[in-house]
């Protein structure tokens, strides 16, 4: 096969590869679906203090999609480095704090506790209001197609 002929067929290729791993997933969450499904008993349990909770999780995945996949970015990763920092943690804090609640810990309880800040669970949730706040400033410069 000719060079020519290889590179007209390596975007079909791609794109047949691209359709077989989507069928691949049916009938199986996405990973939007299972950090929010891991979200749901965390913001439950600290609702006072994590109000709209989906929103840096659905953001912290495709922060994730982008740098794995190479897909579009929502805002400048790099350069708003403590909005990057925070979508990680949010995927930290979900997941482990979910796991804590399965095992029978009372989140609600330990969210009312007063803190030093000693811990990053509650730096976390200390700093969360304003993180969020900036997020929300970022998002807000993204027209509806989802570009800067």
């Amino acid at each position: 096969m000719s060079a020519n002929a290889l590179s007209r067929a390596c975007p079909s290729l791609l794109s047949a590869n691209s359709v077989l791993s989507n069928l691949g997933r049916v009938g199986r969450a996405s990973l939007t679906k299972k950090v929010l499904h891991r979200s749901e008993g965390v913001g439950a349990a600290a609702a006072e203090k994590l109000p709209s909770l989906d929103l840096p999780c659905v953001e912290a995945v495709k922060m994730r999609n982008h740098f794995v996949h190479g897909g579009e970015a929502r805002f400048d990763y790099r350069h708003e480095f403590e909005t990057f920092a925070f979508l990680t943690d949010t995927l930290e804090f979900v997941f482990a704090v979910s796991d804590l609640i399965d095992l029978g810990w009372d989140c609600t309880h330990w969210v009312r506790e007063r803190s030093t800040l000693t811990h990053p669970f509650k730096r976390y949730l200390f700093s969360y209001q304003n993180n969020l706040r900036r997020l929300k400033e970022l998002l807000g410069s993204v027209d509806n197609d989802g570009q800067p």
